[in-house]
């Protein structure tokens, strides 16, 4: 790309201008060339040179988004429970549906529905199922007072 002359007269100068592109809370950033008029601003973009970098930039988020997705599949596995582990869990902790849902919140119902699977509890109502699990003595922190 040669240097050229500004709408202004100037003569302009080689620079480069920064670009993003994101999904969610993903984002990556690309540089491309351009010209700038150091006396007015003007810039003159290279459109090849942008839209190779813009190219590269989006295969660059769609490998990162697949990375994240790769490292969320591997937590909701890992969290993912058949419904009688619930059961078991709150068995070994000698309490009712009742007493269960007044420890974890949303009533003997919600619990129901995580025994018959039903429903799948939220990722943090299965850890707290967890920590209690292995940690029975925590059970008097989070009962409410009969």
């Amino acid at each position: 790309m040669d240097t050229k002359k500004c709408p202004c007269g100037e003569q302009m100068i080689h620079s480069t201008n920064q670009g993003g592109v994101r999904e969610g809370r993903v984002k990556v950033w690309y540089e491309y060339a351009v010209q700038r008029c150091l006396a007015c601003g003007h810039v003159d973009p290279d459109n090849d040179a942008q839209d190779a970098a813009l190219e590269w930039a989006q295969l660059e988020l769609t490998q990162k988004l697949a990375e994240v997705k790769r490292k969320k599949d591997i937590r909701d596995a890992r969290w993912n429970w058949p419904a009688d582990y619930y059961l078991a869990i709150r068995h070994r902790l000698n309490l009712t549906q009742l007493q269960m849902g007044c420890v974890i919140g949303g009533g003997q119902s919600q619990i129901v529905r995580y025994e018959s699977g039903a429903t799948t509890p939220a990722l943090a109502t299965t850890k707290l199922y967890y920590l209690l699990d292995k940690n029975p003595h925590l059970l008097g922190s989070v009962q409410d007072p009969e």
